[in-house]
């Protein structure tokens, strides 16, 4: 982020703050210590106050957790990308699917496309029939829009520099 939030007092990314520098500088941060920065170029490198102004941006919601697309959760035992879901029926990853190859295999999967897939070694080259068993985990909440901490959501044009708050 490292954007100015100097007017806004918001940060866009989730969990980064708006530290006050002085009285004319702001700056979105994930953390802030009092005093000199060395990282900064010589000609702005002044004390930061390191005042909280505003807030935290709220951390988005965790992905909930795997289901076999019919309700039932897997109850963390969904199957990694890419690995056999012919028992569980379930992927971990949000939007990947467990698709059938024939009544014996199956795995977890982004896409699928019924046939032989030319990428497999040739022993194991025979036709997918891609009928999804179960379903794809879901697909994680969206984060929450950026808010000054205060209870007044963040407006703008732009992923790091929110033109104003308002409640």
């Amino acid at each position: 982020d490292w954007s100015s939030c100097t007017s806004s007092h918001c940060c866009a990314s989730p969990g980064w703050k708006c530290y006050e520098k002085n009285s004319g500088y702001a700056q979105c941060r994930d953390q802030c210590s009092p005093g000199v920065h060395d990282e900064e170029p010589a000609h702005y490198r002044t004390p930061w106050s390191c005042r909280e102004l505003g807030g935290a941006s709220p951390s988005p919601s965790p992905a909930p957790p795997p289901s076999d697309g019919a309700g039932h959760s897997c109850h963390g035992a969904g199957s990694a990308d890419w690995s056999s879901c012919t028992s569980s029926h379930c992927c971990a990853s949000p939007g990947w699917k467990c698709y059938e190859k024939n009544s014996g295999y199956a795995q977890c999967r982004d896409q699928c496309s019924p046939g032989v897939h030319d990428e497999e070694p040739a022993h194991y080259r025979t036709p997918w029939s891609c009928r999804e068993l179960g379903g794809a985990s879901p697909s994680p909440s969206p984060a929450p829009p950026p808010s000054d901490g205060a209870g007044h959501s963040c407006h703008g044009a732009g992923s790091a520099d929110w033109s104003s708050c308002t409640s």
